[in-house]
């Protein structure tokens, strides 16, 4: 049997889609109660009860329902009335992976409501990086987010969203949606390039992009440089990036005109962090 060895145990949760709630005093006491829970649709595949994880009945090669054991917390769910639970849900339709759904429990295991992530960050390839329970906030760090121009496997945004429950209304309300892609390092390291900023340049570019960048510029040019726009591996300059995953094209203005510099290449280098590594002039 599975069994979920790490979890976060905070002082209270998040719920989604109210459905009402038990009155008896019992609480979610491990998080390996939630291998046997309820679950709704998920993936097209109907509604049921996970056994040992995972939804049971739906034929071979037709996609699976499982609990992603790594993404579960436990906490008062609804202030004041006992441990529940929050988690991650991982489907998928006959091998293509889905966004991920968010589930949420009453203290007697009861199934309050979901929340598909595809509904809130509108990427189709995201996940959950993290999942945990700060006070009365749910916060949800979800990564592969896809954009229409991000190869088919892997999205290149990533988001933080904080959810609270509203009991008045019965469902979770988003308090926050942070989505994180290239264009504010770019915009950060222009920024800096423009004040003569070297050293808060540096940590935005690699040497290697910082060096083309002022080889390709002047000091009187680079105090009007800007971004004109990013695009993905698929866009029309595609070629130009690589195995780069993102680009964003420089300009300055020469003769009151924009003159274009060349193409950052933006690489992720870290939890919502960008870097530029080249300059394709």
């Amino acid at each position: 049997m599975r069994q979920i060895t790490t979890v976060r145990r905070c002082g209270l949760a998040v719920a989604v889609a109210c459905a009402g709630f038990a009155g008896a005093a019992a609480a979610i006491d491990s998080p390996d109660e939630l291998l046997n829970a309820p679950v709704p649709s998920a993936c097209e595949h109907p509604a049921g009860t996970l056994v040992d994880g995972e939804l049971p009945g739906i034929p071979d090669g037709e996609g699976e329902v499982v609990l992603d054991t790594s993404h579960v917390a436990l906490g008062a769910v609804v202030p004041g009335r006992g441990t529940g639970a929050v988690a991650a849900l991982t489907c998928n339709r006959g091998g293509v992976g889905w966004p991920q759904v968010i589930v949420v429990y009453d203290r007697d295991l009861r199934l309050l409501g979901s929340l598909d992530l595809l509904a809130v960050t509108h990427g189709g390839r995201e996940h959950v990086r993290r999942l945990r329970l700060i006070g009365r906030i749910a916060e949800i760090q979800v990564v592969n987010i896809g954009r229409p121009d991000d190869p088919g496997c892997c999205g290149t945004r990533s988001a933080t969203l904080r959810l609270v429950y509203d009991r008045e209304r019965g469902a979770v309300r988003v308090v926050s949606r942070r989505f994180f892609d290239e264009r504010g390092a770019a915009e950060a390291l222009v920024a800096a390039l423009r004040r003569g900023a070297m050293g808060t340049a540096r940590r935005w570019a690699s040497p290697r992009a910082l060096g083309t960048i002022l080889a390709a510029t002047t000091p009187a040019t680079r105090r009007s440089l800007r971004i004109r726009g990013c695009f993905g591996v698929l866009g029309d300059r595609g070629p130009l990036l690589g195995t780069a995953p993102r680009g964003c094209t420089l300009s300055v203005r020469v003769g009151g005109r924009p003159s274009t510099v060349g193409v950052l290449r933006m690489r992720p280098v870290a939890w919502n962090r960008w870097r530029a590594s080249d300059l394709v002039t």
